[in-house]
């Protein structure tokens, strides 16, 4: 199947059994992005869940609800992300993850608690 013509419910679905780094959740991040090529970003705005302060988040922010993100590492470091809502990172708020975290699956370490 090609990119476009998966649902994006199937992509978010898939997220559940990719892993949060390497080269399953890059494709998965590039089929997501592939989604939108054609949609305009007013639309696009509309489709993009939005944070608890009414702001735009990105197409990696599909992710978040599923615990399956990863954080755009402008965002969190207080900037603006030149990609905006075509970011394949998740812009909702997230806490400063420490360096000696950075090689970890966060999303893993939080979902199991540890």
């Amino acid at each position: 199947r090609r990119p476009a013509e998966s649902s994006i419910a199937e992509l978010i679905g898939s997220a559940a059994v990719i892993p949060c780094m390497g080269p399953q959740r890059q494709q998965l991040v590039r089929r997501l992005k592939e989604h939108f090529v054609d949609v305009d970003d007013d639309e696009l705005r509309k489709l993009l869940p939005r944070d608890d302060e009414d702001r735009e988040t990105s197409i990696g922010g599909l992710l978040h609800e599923s615990g399956r993100c990863r954080p755009c590492r402008n965002m969190l470091a207080g900037q603006v992300c030149g990609k905006g809502i075509r970011c394949g990172f998740c812009h909702y708020p997230h806490d400063p993850v420490p360096a000696s975290m950075v090689e970890t699956d966060i999303g893993d370490r939080k979902r199991s608690g540890t």
